[in-house]
């Protein structure tokens, strides 16, 4: 994967681009919006349908206080729910935090995020983030839970565009290891991965049934 850059690197300045821009909004620049992005089971996404939804999602995020390179954690137990989580936080210039299924609070804790997204009932301790989007688990706390689908339809109503991010920021951190987005392509991981497949237009298989 080839980064288009906003701001082309030059001497000891990084650039600026935007993952989720390289993946997603510059295939429909390219006239594919109606092709399959994602399968899942017996369910297609094509690319305008995956922006529509990244964007509601990463305008929920923006809207809830998440500010470029603040931290958004995330587990999720559905694949799909995790890629658009995942682009959601690239769009706004966020920082995508895979949180271990062993023992995520502690995790939580290190990276303090601005905003957790997660499909598991989690137990906070030192670090109690301001905002949690639940995916399944009812909201406990109203003050700071929010339901997945009441969440995305309002951000239906103020997407967000996409953010320029430097290339020596952190795209993401994957067991504690911290991704700079100039690293990500050829970067060993399902994440670069995804998005080398979405930014050549070839189709992401993802394992499950969407709910």
């Amino acid at each position: 994967m080839q980064l288009t850059w906003f701001r082309a690197p030059t001497g000891d300045d990084a650039g600026t681009t935007n993952l989720c821009y390289e993946a997603v909004d510059l295939q429909i620049v390219r006239g594919r919006a109606v092709d399959v992005a994602v399968r899942q089971g017996e369910e297609t996404i094509d690319f305008a349908n995956l922006l529509e939804r990244v964007a509601a999602l990463a305008g929920v995020m923006r809207g809830m206080g998440v500010t470029p390179g603040a931290r958004v954690a995330v587990l999720l137990d559905d694949p799909l729910d995790e890629l658009l989580a995942f682009l959601a936080a690239a769009r706004i210039g966020a920082v995508h935090v895979a949180l271990p299924e062993a023992d995520p609070g502690s995790a939580i804790d290190r990276h303090t995020p601005a905003l957790v997204v997660t499909s598991r009932v989690l137990t906070y301790a030192d670090h109690t983030p301001p905002v949690v989007i639940l995916r399944g688990p009812p909201p406990e706390d109203a003050r700071r839970d929010l339901d997945w689908e009441v969440a995305v339809k309002a951000g239906r109503t103020d997407p967000a565009g996409t953010e320029p991010v430097a290339g020596d920021t952190t795209a993401y951190v994957l067991l504690d290891e911290a991704v700079p987005v100039s690293g990500v392509p050829g970067h060993d991981s399902r994440f670069a991965r995804q998005l080398a497949d979405l930014a050549a237009g070839r189709v992401i298989i993802l394992e499950g049934s969407p709910e």
